[in-house]
């Protein structure tokens, strides 16, 4: 299987970034090829430019040279993940603009190439812990936001989010950090062996 990973994290050693290499990991070793886009180290512009607005009545619509080189390797990819930061309750404006501009809906839907693509996975990680996330509703409307608003929308009905929370170790004692924190890095390459 071929996925084309995701992440975006404007720090090099953040937990983030590991647990993406952790998926990496589990993936590879399983068998699959993982391709990593790092939306910070390649400095991806999230800005959505009339040239690549969504036309939802073309299907023969060319984008910007960016965008079509991204959609070119989805198209050739069976599995998409992305893997992020939580800010203030979804993606990263970095993420979004890459959603925005690469699995817009005229370029995938229009033109029917989501046909390799069959598996969609979001991994977030989260500063608050999982209650707080569940009395605010927040779990449901990121999976809401994630899964329908934009697997579901592209057609894809394989799709999870995994959300990772209380990053910020609250109620975690310092002694049980290393461990608490290799919880996430293994929940990752689990997830990336069993995709």
């Amino acid at each position: 299987m071929r996925i084309r990973l995701i992440v975006a994290h404007p720090r090099k050693e953040a937990l983030t970034m590991k647990v993406a290499e952790r998926f990496v990991n589990g993936a590879e070793e399983k068998g699959h090829i993982v391709d990593v886009v790092d939306l910070y180290r390649e400095e991806f512009n999230p800005v959505l430019f009339e040239k690549d607005e969504p036309d939802f009545e073309s299907k023969n619509n060319v984008y910007t040279e960016t965008v079509m080189k991204e959609v070119k390797h989805i198209e050739e990819s069976d599995a998409l993940v992305f893997i992020f930061p939580i800010w203030w309750y979804g993606m990263p404006a970095i993420m979004k603009g890459y959603v925005d501009r690469v699995i817009n809906y005229g370029v995938h839907m229009a033109k029917e190439k989501t046909a390799s693509l069959i598996r969609v996975r979001f991994i977030g990680l989260g500063g608050v812990d999982r209650n707080f996330y569940k009395e605010q509703e927040f779990t449901s409307a990121i999976n809401i936001q994630l899964n329908r608003g934009i697997s579901n929308y592209i057609g894809i009905q394989d799709t999870e989010t995994h959300l990772f929370l209380n990053t910020f170790a609250e109620g975690i004692d310092q002694k049980e950090i290393k461990n608490y924190y290799n919880t996430f890095l293994d929940d990752a390459y689990q997830i990336g062996h069993d995709l």
